[in-house]
């Protein structure tokens, strides 16, 4: 497999080769995973600095390249378009990757619908961006979120007796706009908690004028700093503070970010208190979650004994969710997928291939509607919304041989069988996995739920779009009257995970959902046949 990551943004590569970026979404979004993925056995090429001034040099790379797929990350113009032509023309797959949602510009947004449109995949890097998405053009799209990129500190929490709070907050320019909102709450707080605040971002008017205002506004602070960003600059600094800070604004832009900033401060060691993002809540357990950040603190600082727990709670969930090798994986598995959708050069499609006995087979299991690509797919009925599975048999006794597949995913099923039936379904799909298969299970998280109906038990309760999140959980859609849609058992993932290991599945692991609703209301849970 060969890929090359396409981006504008500026590839720096330094004297003892290490390729690096100031973009984020560039080392997120490329640097890290195709570096993973070189360690997969995969050849991976960084092209930055992509324009319209050098379509021909471009072509010319690809036909040296020779890629099977390209990824197109963001800061593209209209001639992404062409790029694409261009990649079309040699056969190349094309996966776009979305980061940032400028799908309602007028603009960028016509581009990014028109690359959507001409993509083979679409990736989304959070489930907020995946419904922006498919609400923007009704393509679905894969979730692969950030990995992490920094180091992992030493969980502590142990502010210099009678000096005041040390608060860290670091972000792109673009963050710059959600320091003043939460500037009031500090200096209130700070009262009682003498506070200080470093600021780690891009130097530039927009951080001098900040800083140069607010110390005369808020004189109670004790003080406010500026130190130019840079990786190593913002690993000393999460190391050196006391706490860390993530404030945000509640509109259309920031509500797709990924949690790459709280997910660097967990893995660094700190206790965070951030606004309550959609991609933040999957950590709520682990840090403080508040709009109000001067409250959050308050909060935390208040129950002391439990800031290093969390803090070790949260390191372990940052490996489980963003493990760059777990992300890495999630790349690899949608390229040999992608490079397969359609023939090319007269090859099967994956669905052909897998009944031919091909190398890699995928189940998609109880799909109902939901044909995928890549897998195939098998449904007791035989036609749902004018879809037919692959394979037309009951899911609790497949007509397939023993260690057949290499991977078995089933997306929201388990919760339709009786508990007491479940775990000879999960041995029956353990039957038909090679060794070293994988299996995959998505549902609704119960403990989700009961969080959704204890916020508000009234409204919770009822059997239309207001129980999505609550009694659908439990008892499924009632608008279906259908029988088989209906739920018959809910799952936490611990005891998700207890029935595939009582099945004979190990290495289980939680990982982030990518259908449906996702976090929080559903879960992934993944294991291992051996």
């Amino acid at each position: 497999m060969r890929v090359a990551w396409l981006n504008e943004a500026p590839v720096i590569k330094n004297a003892d080769g290490t390729v690096t970026g100031g973009l984020a979404s560039l080392r997120y979004r490329c640097i890290i995973p195709q570096n993973e993925l070189k360690a997969l056995g995969v050849e991976s090429f960084l092209l930055g600095r992509i324009d319209k001034a050098n379509e021909a040099a471009f072509g010319q790379a690809m036909d040296k390249v020779r890629p099977d797929v390209a990824v197109i990350g963001k800061v593209f113009g209209q001639h992404v378009l062409s790029l694409v032509a261009i990649l079309k023309q040699r056969g190349i797959r094309v996966v776009a990757d979305f980061c940032d949602n400028h799908l309602a510009k007028p603009d960028v947004g016509q581009v990014h619908r028109g690359l959507i449109a001409a993509a083979d995949a679409v990736v989304a890097a959070t489930p907020m961006m995946a419904e922006a998405i498919a609400a923007a053009t009704g393509a679905a799209s894969t979730l692969i979120p950030d990995p992490y990129e920094g180091p992992r500190g030493e969980p502590r929490f142990a502010p210099e007796p009678g000096a005041p709070l040390k608060l860290l907050w670091f972000g792109g320019r673009t963050n710059i706009d959600t320091i003043a909102p939460c500037l009031p709450s500090l200096a209130k707080l700070s009262a009682a908690h003498p506070l200080t605040l470093h600021l780690i971002t891009e130097a530039g008017p927009a951080i001098d004028q900040l800083i140069a205002g607010q110390k005369e506004k808020y004189p109670a602070l004790a003080g406010i700093t500026f130190e130019p960003w840079s990786p190593e600059a913002q690993w000393r600094a999460i190391a050196a503070c006391d706490a860390v800070i993530i404030p945000s604004l509640d509109n259309e832009t920031k509500n797709v970010k990924g949690p790459n900033r709280l997910i660097e401060a967990i893995r660094g060691g700190r206790p965070v208190v951030a606004y309550p993002l959609p991609s933040y809540r999957a950590f709520e357990e682990v840090c403080w979650l508040d709009a109000d950040i001067g409250v959050g603190l308050a909060r935390m600082l208040a129950e002391p004994e439990r800031i290093v727990p969390k803090i070790e709670a949260g390191q372990a969930l940052v490996e489980q969710l963003h493990g760059q090798r777990a992300i890495a994986g999630r790349w690899l598995a949608l390229f040999e997928a992608t490079a397969g959708t359609q023939p090319v050069n007269g090859a099967e499609t994956p669905a052909a291939a897998a009944k031919a006995g091909a190398e890699t087979i995928r189940l998609n299991l109880g799909c109902g509607d939901k044909i995928l690509p890549g897998y195939v797919n098998i449904d007791l009925v035989d036609e749902r919304a004018g879809h037919k599975p692959d394979i037309i048999c009951d899911v609790r006794k497949l007509t397939l041989p023993d260690a057949y597949a290499d991977e078995a995913m089933a997306i929201h099923v388990v919760e339709h069988f009786w508990r007491w039936e479940v775990v000879d379904i999960l041995k029956e799909w353990h039957r038909v996995l090679k060794p070293g298969g994988k299996i995959i299970l998505e549902c609704p998280n119960l403990l989700s739920a009961c969080a959704e109906v204890m916020k508000n038990p009234e409204g919770a309760s009822g059997p239309g779009r207001e129980g999505q999140r609550t009694m659908w959980v439990l008892y499924g859609d009632p608008a279906w009257k259908d029988p088989l849609m209906c739920h018959r058992w809910a799952y936490t993932p611990q005891s998700l995970g207890a029935v595939m290991r009582e099945a004979g599945f190990a290495d289980i692991r939680q990982e982030p959902a990518q259908f449906k609703l996702r976090e929080p209301r559903d879960m992934r849970v993944t294991g291992m046949k051996r």
